[in-house]
């Protein structure tokens, strides 16, 4: 917090969060709360300031009855020539017993 940028941890949760919310949108609020991260690789492209804001932006890939894949770019805002990280992301949603 006392840095002038923003830390690697706090990107992988923003963009965390963003995927859980495709998969909210695209799923369910009932498929969401059972939905938990499988995977995700994050490349870190560029240092992101800490006095600018961070947008997301992802879409779902893939959305197969377990598995839903995504995609995320990360970027400071006004600026979405200019990626701060990508991330790709894969969400299991169990089945409801």
């Amino acid at each position: 917090t006392g840095g002038k940028t923003v830390s690697g941890p706090t990107l992988f949760a923003l963009a965390d969060l963003a995927m859980w919310t495709l998969v909210l949108t695209t799923r369910g609020m009932a498929a969401a709360e059972r939905s938990v991260t499988t995977s995700a690789t994050i490349n870190f492209l560029r240092r992101p300031l800490a006095s600018e804001g961070i947008v997301v932006e992802g879409r779902i890939d893939r959305d197969g009855r377990r598995l839903v894949v995504g995609t995320l770019s990360l970027y400071p805002e006004g600026r979405p020539s200019k990626p701060v990280a990508t991330v790709t992301a894969t969400y299991g949603v169990p089945p409801v017993l």
